[in-house]
């Protein structure tokens, strides 16, 4: 692609970030974005604490949401960083391989198709990596 032509798409792509920018909360976003469903305490709680904290670490038992808020959680930290300008990156560790790219960004692709709102860049199918 032409040079000229990514500077045209970056721009676009910063237009189309900047019209969903509502409020730059976690909340906002889960809620008004993606549509989640009603979430409960402890994951509203997951949220609000990556807003808060440099680092956060989550501890809890199977099948208590962290996956599905890991994914969407990752996604509104670039959103947000994005919609002002400024780069962002989301480093995602577990236990293993398949706990990150099968399970993790599994859901963060699943919320991304899904959106309300169309969300710009591109989710690359296989790989764990959305590009803005």
């Amino acid at each position: 692609m032409h040079p000229l032509a990514e500077i045209a798409v970056r721009r676009a792509e910063m237009r189309q970030m900047r019209s969903l920018v509502g409020d730059l909360s976690p909340s906002y976003f889960l809620e008004t974005v993606l549509g989640v469903p009603q979430l409960y305490p402890k994951q509203i709680e997951m949220a609000e604490a990556v807003s808060a904290h440099r680092r956060v670490s989550i501890v809890g038992a199977n099948s208590s949401g962290k996956d599905f808020m890991s994914g969407r959680i990752l996604l509104w930290w670039l959103w947000r960083w994005h919609s002002v300008g400024e780069p962002a990156k989301v480093v995602v560790i577990g236990p293993t391989t398949r706990q990150v790219a099968q399970i993790v960004w599994r859901e963060a692709h699943q919320a991304f198709q899904e959106a309300r709102k169309a969300l710009p860049g591109r989710m690359y199918p296989v790989a764990a990596q959305w590009q803005i």
